[in-house]
């Protein structure tokens, strides 16, 4: 790729290959970027005015991704759905997709930076007509009589569960993180106490038996994965990198949560 004569950043985080500890470094990697602001789960068109049109197809994209995937790796026992802030909030909906791809596999989610959005009706189903959110529901026998509202972000973890209950999922979030705070408050949630909301939806998805581990940091960083910090974010005396080696193995690890959660000032 011609780069305009840049010099192309070092990878770092889970796409440090040469990391010592990275947990996926003997993983084959398909990325998926991103430009379509609906993580990931848009199928229209939308026409927002003043000559606004944007192409929400971030499902259509991310499928077409996951689809090409299964064909390089046709054979795959262990599979492993991350993502990142806006790839973080469709994670779970497409770690459902991957059992369907992969039936045989031992597949793992990881949900990096999205766990304070809130499953509201309101909210999901005004956000998700903008989006087209309704023409991306999987097809799933077990998940086909519910109504849309139960597509929500907290709800994509429960549906994907009871799609395949033997799917695992792991969140990372910060407690104060400043942009899911920011895009908290667009969608007119009070993002003053954020590590309360993050905590009601880990806590939600928990208690309708889904298999989750939740990691809370203190501070107001957002996103892990990509990030070097991988390597270096500790909670009391635990490692983060540790804590998500061994729940890639699919050793028990249990949730991690700051005591000092330092909110802002």
């Amino acid at each position: 790729t011609d780069l305009g004569g840049d010099v192309a950043p070092e990878p770092t985080g889970i796409l440090d290959l040469d990391a010592e500890e990275n947990p996926l470094a003997d993983f084959s990697m398909v990325v998926v970027p991103y430009c379509t602001g609906d993580l990931h789960l848009g199928t229209t068109t939308h026409d927002y005015g003043d000559g606004v049109v944007v192409e929400h197809r971030g499902f259509d994209n991310a499928s077409t991704a996951a689809g090409a995937t299964a064909a390089l790796f046709p054979d795959a026992t262990e599979v492993v759905v991350a993502g990142s802030s806006a790839g973080s909030a469709s994670a779970p909906a497409f770690g459902g997709g991957a059992h369907d791809l992969w039936p045989d596999a031992d597949i793992a989610v990881v949900a990096d930076a999205s766990a304070a959005y809130p499953g509201t009706p309101d909210i999901t189903l005004a956000i998700g007509g903008l989006w087209g959110v309704s023409d991306a529901i999987p097809l799933w026998p077990e998940t086909a009589d519910l109504p849309l509202e139960a597509w929500s972000l907290p709800g994509l973890f429960v549906n994907a569960a009871t799609h395949d209950p033997e799917l695992r999922f792991a969140t990372f979030n910060d407690a104060f993180d400043e942009t899911q705070a920011t895009f908290s408050e667009l969608i007119g949630v009070d993002p003053s106490n954020l590590v309360e909301l993050i905590d009601v939806n880990n806590r939600s998805i928990a208690e309708e038996g889904v298999d989750i581990v939740s990691w809370v940091s203190p501070g107001q960083e957002h996103t892990i994965l990509r990030s070097d910090a991988l390597y270096d974010e500790e909670v009391g005396d635990e490692r983060f990198v540790e804590w998500l080696t061994a729940f890639l193995a699919g050793d028990e690890v249990t949730d991690v949560h700051c005591t000092d959660c330092e909110p802002p000032a």
